[in-house]
């Protein structure tokens, strides 16, 4: 069972004894819904997907650390394993160079272990496409578009069967939790898709949203005064990491659409359609605001 679920019939403070109550009490409920235990083979795949993972952060950690030695001494690399390991053996071999005997025997160093995690990423890449191979499960999972032995043996290794979800849906909404398959996913795959939603949400919204660069040839103003300013104020608060304000995907979308009536001029028509008994004063504030 889930621990949250068992929280709820403990009833004082914890303990041994009333967490062992608890969970007598939970586990007699018609309705609870309970986990399944993994099976010996589940988690000794999850244990290599785990040594992997930090194999692979290990290597990146070494890569990084060889670069930042050598852009102490003024050497620059692009930011690629293959560019790192064509131009470090020049480097290296170079007798010109400004790397001093004690620094090249410890980027030597460095590179040797980059090596033997290389091995070791390798040959767990190799014993998971082996496993993926023999098990049916990965096996069709692998039939599904961008699928490999790597993202569907952490995907069996995390749910096994997958009979806990009664339907799909509930598989995505657990993923969306766990982020389980974004490690089978590539930061570029992420900001395409980011951009591709950010895209399309311009798309729909194209009508309230100023063009800046159309207002400007035209000769009309690009700056909203007090009411833009504000608005500005509000989006930099919600960028702010210890001041972040939670918005709904409305509230963000009202948001602009304020602010494109504001650009346009075109709040005060549409405060009076809202509210048809504005008397003077407040449209006099409302100018004044705009």
């Amino acid at each position: 069972m889930a621990a949250q679920f068992v929280k709820t019939f403990r009833k004082s403070n914890k303990n041994d004894y009333l967490e062992a109550e608890a969970i007598a009490e939970a586990v007699q409920r018609p309705t609870m819904r309970f986990v399944p235990i993994k099976t010996d083979d589940q988690l000794d795949l999850q244990a290599l997907h785990r040594v992997r993972d930090r194999w692979v952060a290990r290597r990146t950690a070494v890569m990084n650390q060889i670069r930042g030695f050598l852009i102490e001494r003024g050497i620059t690399i692009r930011k690629d394993p293959s560019h790192l390991t064509t131009q470090l053996r020049g480097i290296l071999e170079d007798a010109d160079s400004l790397l001093s005997g004690r620094l090249r025997l410890l980027i030597l160093d460095l590179k040797h272990e980059w090596n033997e995690l290389d091995k070791r990423i390798e040959n767990s890449n190799a014993e998971l496409q082996r496993i993926a191979k023999q098990d049916d499960a990965c096996h069709r999972l692998m039939e599904i578009p961008g699928f490999g032995p790597l993202v569907s043996t952490a995907l069996v290794a995390a749910i096994g069967n997958g009979i806990t979800f009664r339907k799909g849906r509930e598989l995505s909404a657990w993923l969306s939790q766990t982020g389980s398959l974004d490690e089978g996913v590539s930061t570029e795959a992420k900001a395409l898709r980011t951009i591709r939603d950010f895209g399309n949400y311009i798309a729909d919204n194209q009508a309230f949203i100023p063009d800046y660069g159309d207002r400007h040839r035209n000769g009309e103003r690009i700056s909203s005064a007090f009411a833009e300013s504000a608005v500005n104020q509000l989006v930099s608060r919600r960028m702010i990491k210890h001041q972040q304000m939670h918005w709904t995907k409305r509230g963000a979308h009202l948001l602009l659409q304020v602010r494109a009536q504001v650009m346009n001029g075109d709040l005060r028509q549409t405060f009076r359609r809202w509210y048809p008994g504005m008397n003077a004063a407040s449209e006099d504030s409302l100018s004044r605001a705009a």
